[in-house]
């Protein structure tokens, strides 16, 4: 009211205002719902696909571990889940797991190449650090096996991510393949001061290939002595 003094005075301003700026407030208005209804859409399409391709890979897992010896409906079940996941969701985090689960079975299959292919892809997609580092690990074991021991090596002098002590395991396992039994060692005690206090049977079979190399080099250095213990 300190602006119109009357009601009449009030509704022409209104209806001036609306006949001067109308179409601009209505498009702005317009605008402004469809970004709305945008984002919800977005938001519902984003769970679709999260939901969707968590539903896959579960398929896909269970199939996998269904049993050791994967039977033709499991191997069936486990490649069509993975044959979608890989099409339609492979910007997920699903695709990678998939793929990492897929080069497990290849090398089962002893296919190597496949299992190296597929390890190749999670580096590739590189969907968070860690994956990527366990995808490098995985790669390096296949090529290791597959007598490509120099380019596995070279893989585990990148940035390990959390699996430094699996890394150096892995060296270790290398050296020895190479009959390199001190860098073998060395490295195996990396593994371990890396991993100090696991209890793990994987912790206890490291434990064990220390004992191991260091039992032989005490013989090579002290034949005599160690002949009589």
């Amino acid at each position: 009211m300190d602006t119109y003094r009357t009601e009449e005075e009030q509704i022409a301003a209104i209806r001036k205002f609306a006949g001067e700026h109308g179409v601009k407030v209505i498009t702005a208005l317009v605008v402004a719902i469809a970004l709305f209804f945008a984002g919800q859409n977005f938001k519902q399409s984003q769970q679709a696909t999260k939901e969707n391709s968590s539903f896959l890979y579960n398929q896909l897992s269970t199939a996998a571990t269904a049993g050791m010896d994967m039977t033709a409906e499991n191997k069936a079940a486990f490649d069509s889940a993975y044959s979608v996941l890989m099409s339609d969701y492979d910007d997920t985090v699903y695709a990678s797991y998939a793929s990492l689960f897929k080069a497990k079975l290849d090398v089962q299959a002893g296919d190597l190449a496949k299992a190296e292919q597929s390890l190749q892809w999670v580096i590739d997609a590189n969907f968070n650090d860690n994956l990527k580092a366990l995808a490098v690990l995985r790669l390096a074991r296949v090529k290791s096996a597959n007598g490509q021991r120099e380019q596995a090596l070279a893989l585990l002098s990148e940035d390990p991510g959390p699996f430094a002590s699996a890394y150096e395991e892995a060296k270790g396992d290398i050296y020895l393949l190479e009959g390199k039994k001190a860098e073998a060692l060395s490295a195996y005690k990396k593994s371990q001061a890396l991993n100090a206090g696991g209890m793990s049977l994987s912790a206890q079979m490291l434990k064990m290939k220390i004992e191991s190399l260091d039992n032989a080099q005490q013989e090579k250095l002290f034949p005599v002595a160690a002949a009589a213990q």
